[in-house]
């Protein structure tokens, strides 16, 4: 008897360029928004690549950073995740 595996979904909330306004200080508002591509690109680079997760949605108001931010996420592996916005 063959169980099929569940599929995972990874939902990944993503802010606008204007997030991590707790740096507003140290960073000026073009390092802070590179620091929120960054650290965004590396997690859904991360969930594209996970054999465990089957798809990735990026849930956000804003679609032309998320355009930006997906820019950068290398495809995964054939059998990757699939990531929706």
């Amino acid at each position: 008897v063959t169980v099929a595996r569940p599929t995972t979904v990874a939902v990944v909330p993503l802010r606008g360029p204007g997030g991590k306004t707790r740096l507003d200080l140290p960073l000026t508002p073009d390092a802070r928004e590179g620091l929120v591509t960054a650290l965004a690109r590396r997690v859904l680079d991360a969930l594209a690549r996970a054999p465990e997760v089957d798809v990735v949605v990026v849930v956000t108001t804003d679609a032309t950073h998320a355009a930006g931010v997906l820019a950068g996420v290398r495809p995964g592996a054939p059998g990757a995740a699939q990531v929706l916005v």
